[in-house]
């Protein structure tokens, strides 16, 4: 797999319900040399569960303790 040439930084706190979809979205772009780093901002609801399960060499999961949008958008940089 070639480096990425695009990161995108997707904060999410309690998103189970919708991470799904939003990841499966970017990853499936036109532009393929792309990495999508999810931060998990203190999730309560499964959400890192629910990202584990996206097979994709391109995506990261950090999770941190909650710190708010601005927190985790900053960690994903």
């Amino acid at each position: 797999m070639s480096p990425p040439t695009l990161s995108v930084v997707l904060p999410a706190r309690n998103a189970a319900a919708t991470i799904e979809r939003a990841t499966r979205s970017i990853l499936g772009s036109t532009h393929r040399e792309l990495e999508l780093i999810i931060i998990d901002d203190g999730s309560t609801d499964g959400t890192a569960e629910v990202i584990r399960q996206i097979d994709d060499p391109r995506l990261r999961l950090i999770q941190q303790e909650p710190g708010g949008v601005c927190a985790a958008a900053n960690r994903g940089t």
